[in-house]
């Protein structure tokens, strides 16, 4: 019983999220580029008839560039490495 009340748990608040990624992802994109403008970018897409959607932000240290984007409602994280302008 406990087990399928834990997996009921998880999947409402997998839906939930699912429903709130592109929220939480705005909000945290704008608290990091209000943070450390200099080194973050928030990308955004324009639609013709909609406002700017944010769909990702990434940020650079050094040589590697951290990237938060969403893709179909779902969270992809990526690491990179960026030496002299060319991303590995």
């Amino acid at each position: 019983m406990s087990e399928n009340l834990d997996f009921d748990m998880q999947a409402a608040w997998l839906r939930r999220f699912k429903a709130d990624a592109e929220s939480n992802l705005t909000a945290f994109a704008l608290r990091l580029k209000e943070a450390m403008p200099d080194i973050v970018t928030v990308h955004e897409s324009r639609g013709f008839f909609s406002g700017a959607r944010t769909t990702g932000v990434s940020v650079e240290l050094g040589e590697s560039r951290y990237s938060l984007a969403i893709d179909r409602g779902r969270l992809k994280a990526t690491i990179a490495m960026v030496v002299r302008g060319i991303v590995l």
